[in-house]
């Protein structure tokens, strides 16, 4: 996988490398402000679709349910990046 990662994305690196915490919480907050977005998209796609008459036809999907119960066990970001040690890059 990572042949194919490097080979199609030669700029993807695995590690999140910050040297602040600032840099870290921009960087989550940035993609939580994505997801809850695309969610609610998804969901809009889904009422259109059901007021349709045709649930589950395209274009719609189910996945931001996945992802919300997901979201909803795990542990807030923001109690993670208080936990976070950002050592500076030598």
């Amino acid at each position: 996988m990572r042949a194919l990662l490097k080979e199609h994305l030669p700029q993807y690196e695995k590690e999140l490398d910050f040297t602040s915490l600032h840099q870290a919480k921009s960087y989550f907050s940035d993609r939580d402000s994505a997801y809850y977005t695309a969610a609610n998209r998804a969901k809009d796609l889904d009422e259109m679709q059901s007021k349709a008459g045709t649930p589950g036809e395209n274009p719609s999907t189910g996945v931001y349910r996945l992802t919300d119960s997901i979201r909803e066990q795990a542990v807030p970001v923001s109690v993670r990046l208080d936990k976070l040690e950002c050592q500076p890059q030598d």
